[in-house]
């Protein structure tokens, strides 16, 4: 078998720190995307630098955040482009690294193993193998019959041709990816009454987001390989539907008034959509401008939770936030171990929890705050929402994106970043884990809260 050593050299010192691989990996394909996005030929205006590293971070971090009209301002070249981000960006580079160090056949020594296994969430070359597998069989196999399903109904409804393959194919990969792109120039406030639009673009958002060891483990027990859930597949489950009827419900309750002019099918439709897609996946059918000061409220605590861990999604993750609330509720009721569905979690997943729940909190200020000196036009609450949707990767806006400044954009690139990667993984990949010897010291107390 032909080798490339020096490449194979490159990955596996690179994957002794993984949170940094995959930081620069991001940055490189975010690189590489502006490059071409700038090229003549890809916009039917004169893009910029600064539009052209906008689009690609939001193309590769699968956010859909826009300054101009993908349907209408890029060329088909472009628009191709920018799907190709998408798909990289939503499978990850270190999965396709991961998967050539695996084929070329080298011996991964232990403490790569580790690095590979904190990576995946494999603890052998073996299942490493099978997860990689499954990653682009699902991929794939999902996007598939999403486009097949999408072309055939618009064909049907609009006329056989190109045009409809494409923007089936366009939009399957979009929604599975949890992107947010669309080639309607009003995303999908066209399509709020139709059920068959609405019903396939909602499970290719949530089979994106649930996650591929959750969609494994799915697919495990479906075809009885596994008679059993593992436990991250039953809570990310249980949340996923919590939140998304909270979503529905409550976004029927706080646009009583915009919905009330619209029929009870088109209200239902539009409550759930809007929903799930506050998740990560940024399409709407509802105008997000005109929605009220408590439904963007909703939305924003939609999109901070975000997706589930390992997805295509962005956000803190329905785990993170399920071990917050669970930690919260057993230390009131005067536990100290947390319990769920009977297992209790390791101390070192709570402690993670918070750390991440603490540093997104942090990114979303800051952003605000540099926000707020850039672009002190625009009112807090709309600045706000932009920096969570931007940190969710979720791609939902009252409209101020494109008018935004250029150290605006900058900001919003930043916190797209940060939310595709997780705070925690950033941090990690500039601080070194102590390695000495724990020592242990005098306890000691003070007052909190």
């Amino acid at each position: 078998m032909y080798r490339w050593p020096v490449i194979e050299r490159i990955i596996i010192r690179l994957y002794s720190r993984p949170e940094l691989f995959l930081l620069l990996t991001f940055l490189l394909l975010i690189s590489g995307g502006t490059l071409l996005l700038s090229l003549p030929g890809m916009a039917h205006t004169r893009l910029g630098f600064v539009n052209a590293l906008f689009t690609a971070t939001s193309a590769v971090c699968v956010t859909g955040l826009v300054v101009l009209d993908t349907g209408k301002d890029f060329t088909l070249m472009g628009q191709l482009v920018i799907l190709t981000l998408i798909q990289l960006g939503a499978l990850g580079i270190m999965t396709f690294s991961a998967s050539l160090l695996v084929s070329m056949g080298r011996q991964v020594r232990s403490h790569q193993m580790v690095a590979l296994g904190q990576l995946m969430d494999q603890e052998s070359i073996r299942e490493l193998k099978s997860s990689i597998g499954f990653i682009f069989k699902a991929t794939f196999a999902l996007e598939a019959i999403g486009v097949f399903l999408l072309s055939a109904y618009w064909a049907m409804r609009q006329g056989f041709g190109i045009r409809s393959l494409y923007y089936g194919l366009f939009h399957s990969v979009s929604a599975f990816c949890n992107a947010g792109f669309s080639l309607f120039s009003d995303s999908f406030t066209r399509w709020r009454g139709d059920a068959f639009v609405n019903v396939v673009m909602t499970v290719l958002i949530v089979c994106g987001g649930l996650g591929f060891v959750v969609l494994q483990d799915l697919f495990a027990v479906f075809s009885r390989q596994s008679r059993r859930l593992r436990l991250q597949s039953k809570v990310v489950l249980v949340t996923y539907l919590l939140l998304f009827l909270v979503g529905a419900f409550g976004l029927m309750m706080t646009e009583r008034t915009m919905l009330s002019a619209l029929p009870l099918k088109e209200r239902i439709l539009s409550a759930m959509f809007q929903s799930v897609n506050a998740r990560t996946a940024g399409f709407n059918s509802l105008e997000i401008g005109n929605i009220s000061l408590a439904g963007k409220w909703l939305l924003m605590f939609l999109m901070f939770v975000g997706a589930s861990s390992g997805s295509t999604g962005g956000g803190i993750k329905v785990t993170t936030f399920s071990v917050l609330v669970l930690s919260a509720v057993r230390y009131l009721r005067g536990h100290q171990d947390v319990v769920v569905f009977g297992r209790t979690l390791v101390a070192d997943v709570v402690h993670k929890a918070w750390t991440i729940f603490l540093f997104g909190l942090t990114m979303l200020f800051l952003g605000t705050f540099f926000l707020s000196l850039s672009d002190p036009r625009f009112g807090l609450d709309r600045l706000f929402f932009e920096a969570v949707s931007a940190f969710g990767t979720v791609g939902l806006s009252t409209g101020i994106t494109p008018s935004l400044s250029r150290a605006g954009k900058l900001v919003l690139s930043l916190l797209m970043l940060i939310g595709r990667l997780g705070p925690l993984t950033i941090a990690l990949a500039f601080v070194r884990k102590d390695k000495k010897a724990k020592l242990r010291f005098a306890s000691g107390r003070m007052m909190v809260g």
